[in-house]
């Protein structure tokens, strides 16, 4: 993974958080995630719980991208399932992390993420 910091695929001129290369096996992350990130990892400090959550889904979805699976929907909702332990080994404690999880899922499946179509977490998401 790779701070897009002159915001060559990320950001600015795009609406994208986050770009996985499969290929090349190569990720790129917007610099607001990598400063949330780094807080996390680093400082310690969660800040903004919207800002920590979206920060390490983007991370975990980048990742899952990486893996070889290109389905926006089923990308996400593994990201989510996997972000609990991502939050853990960033050195968030257990409870936190889920917390994080739970609100980011939240999001993804409320009405203000219906114009990201593609992203629509699978029907079964939730149960899994």
């Amino acid at each position: 993974m790779i701070c897009d910091e002159s915001y060559s695929f990320t950001g600015v001129g795009s609406d994208a958080a986050g770009v996985a290369f499969i290929p090349r096996g190569l990720a790129y992350l917007e610099p607001s995630v990598c400063r949330s990130l780094y807080r996390i990892a680093f400082e310690h400090k969660v800040g903004a719980h919207d800002d920590a959550a979206f920060a390490v889904t983007v991370l975990a979805h980048e990742a899952v991208h990486l893996r070889g699976v290109r389905n926006e929907a089923e990308t996400e909702c593994q990201a989510l399932q996997e972000g609990v332990g991502l939050g853990e080994r960033l050195g968030l404690d257990a409870s936190t992390a889920r917390a994080l999880m739970h609100f980011q899922r939240d999001r993804d499946l409320s009405h203000d993420s219906i114009a990201r179509l593609d992203y629509r977490l699978p029907a079964d998401c939730a149960a899994r």
